[in-house]
């Protein structure tokens, strides 16, 4: 996805709406955190929250920290 936002956000969009998952709702809210749309990667990374593992909960927690600043 480096260099290729754009392209990389449609793919992640398509991915999501087939099979939402919490792998899936985070890529999508750094993509857009990364193009400059900081509503757009809280509602992905709120999605992403439903049925987080516990595995990716300091994922969760690194991009929330980044959005935040």
């Amino acid at each position: 996805m480096a260099g290729q936002i754009i392209e990389g956000e449609k793919l992640l969009n398509a991915a999501d709406k087939l099979k939402r998952t919490p792998v899936t709702s985070l890529a999508l809210a750094e993509a857009y955190r990364r193009s400059g749309e900081p509503a757009l990667a809280a509602k992905a990374l709120e999605a992403a929250k439903v049925d987080l593992p516990p595995e990716l909960r300091p994922d969760y927690a690194l991009l929330e920290g980044r959005l935040l600043a």
